[in-house]
């Protein structure tokens, strides 16, 4: 187990990219290289419609463009896109570069991203995009480029056009095609930046500390970053670097993608249901930028003041559901359901390490009070699913072998690593996982949390069982 002092729960990045939807089918034989053409069905990303991002095709003088939009209101640290699939079995193995003409007329930041997943469920997916290409809204046309390397198992490979913010672009010439080796060194910036990676990674990785395949792994990241002038430059072969080391929880977030992340944080939920049962609904909490502190601050306040509120009253049990929670901070989260939880600090020390360990939004964990609740022992059902990931599964396993706690609902998403967070020098954040979580005993967890009782209505089943032990307690 490679460095546990270091561990922080902030793999949701990887959790995110993991529930994009299903490929559909491309051309299986593609030749050297492919025009992807404006007029073919761009599809929407979730985040991005419920940010009312929109796109449109039309006719220009050099061919059809696509059109992204977003309105006034969208907040700055969104990220919208659209994308089409195409078959990965062509590009397999193989160094691509993918470039567009884009034209920025209102807003931050518009260019072109590429997802790719493979076979293999311990593989960490391909994600990059072209943020390393300034483009200045000045409504000029301007070409962007985004190179990468295609797993030689890749699965599923999507090309997006995005942008972040309020903004309007245009995007035409999108074009994939296979790039020859680039024998120009990198730029000391972009060498320095991908050797900082590197060093994390190789330092705190659990399958890259004592791999004697290292070597050949960090000569195929340089090989990959060849000619890069800029940091971004370099983002994609830290992520395909990830991709070689096979532990699907480390991911590489470039920085909007982590400034989206923060976007989404919603609020918890903390009701009384059926005037016996006292519901917590957690939701993730990304700790991707400082400003994200005060978030944290009031999802502990939220939950914490809904659960004394309901502790005044005559409760039969206690409900935590899990089912859309994935990921982010699980000290934030675990410190709200501490009095539920019944669970000490001690009891993980890894994730509990010196305060200094912690980006400097989480130090105020060590600070708050231990919460107790009159009503806390009561039986507690917690609800689970397949979109239960990385630290909403940590949350879960604080539950696992504490007196009357039982689980409901259907396995968990898998992303069970511990990992440690650097946020690099141009703000991306690098996770990689260090070691695995334990439940309260120390029994380590490596694939996905099994409830206790599959259910496919986990709430009606969790409800159920708590009528019972209350029925038994009456007694």
């Amino acid at each position: 187990m490679a460095r546990p002092d270091r561990v922080i729960l902030f793999g949701c990045a990887a959790a995110l990219l993991a529930f994009a939807g299903a490929a559909e089918a491309g051309p299986r034989h593609a030749p050297s290289a492919v025009s992807i053409p404006a007029s073919a069905p761009w599809r929407p990303d979730e985040a991005g419609a419920h940010y009312g991002f929109t796109s449109t095709v039309r006719r220009g003088p050099q061919g059809a463009v696509v059109a992204l939009r977003s309105p006034d209101a969208t907040p700055r640290e969104a990220i919208g896109h659209v994308s089409r699939d195409l078959d990965a079995k062509p590009w397999r193995g193989k160094a691509v570069t993918l470039t567009a003409r884009v034209r920025l007329i209102r807003g931050s930041w518009a260019g072109v991203g590429l997802h790719v997943r493979a076979a293999d469920p311990a593989r960490t997916g391909f994600d990059a995009d072209s943020h390393g290409a300034p483009v200045t809204a000045d409504g000029r046309w301007r070409t962007v480029t985004l190179n990468a390397r295609i797993s030689a198992d890749a699965t599923r490979l999507s090309i997006r056009l995005a942008g972040t913010g309020p903004m309007a672009a245009e995007f035409q010439a999108v074009r994939l095609s296979v790039r020859a080796p680039d024998t120009r060194p990198m730029s000391p910036e972009a060498a320095a930046y991908l050797q900082t990676a590197l060093d994390f990674i190789h330092e705190n990785h659990v399958n890259a500390v004592h791999n004697p395949d290292w070597p050949r792994l960090v000569a195929q990241a340089r090989a990959d970053a060849a000619g890069a002038r800029t940091p971004g430059e370099t983002h994609g072969a830290i992520s395909a670097l990830l991709g070689d080391l096979k532990e699907h929880h480390a991911s590489f977030a470039p920085p909007a993608f982590l400034r989206a992340m923060s976007a989404q944080n919603t609020d918890p939920k903390v009701e009384l249901a059926d005037g016996r049962f006292g519901v917590v609904t957690l939701t993730s909490v990304d700790i991707g930028t400082p400003e994200d502190e005060a978030f944290a601050r009031r999802y502990v306040e939220q939950v914490r003041g809904g659960l004394h509120r309901l502790d005044a009253k005559p409760l039969c049990g206690w409900i935590v559901d899990l089912r859309g929670d994935y990921g982010g901070s699980t000290q934030v989260m675990a410190d709200a359901v501490e009095g539920l939880a019944l669970f000490s600090r001690a009891d993980w020390p890894d994730e509990y390490p010196d305060p200094s360990e912690l980006p400097p939004e989480l130090r105020w964990i060590f600070t708050q009070p231990e919460d107790h609740l009159t009503q806390g022992a009561r039986p507690v059902a917690v609800l689970i699913g397949p979109r239960t990931a990385s630290a909403g599964e940590d949350v879960a396993l604080r539950f696992v072998g504490r007196d009357a706690a039982r689980s409901f609902g259907a396995p968990t998403a898998g992303f069970v690593s511990g990992n440690a967070w650097k946020r690099m020098s141009d703000g991306a954040g690098l996770a990689v996982p260090v070691s695995y979580m334990h439940d309260r005993k120390g029994r380590p967890q490596r694939d996905s949390i099994q409830p206790d009782e599959p259910a496919t209505d986990a709430m009606a089943a969790a409800e159920r069982w708590l009528e019972g032990q209350c029925a038994d307690r009456a007694h």
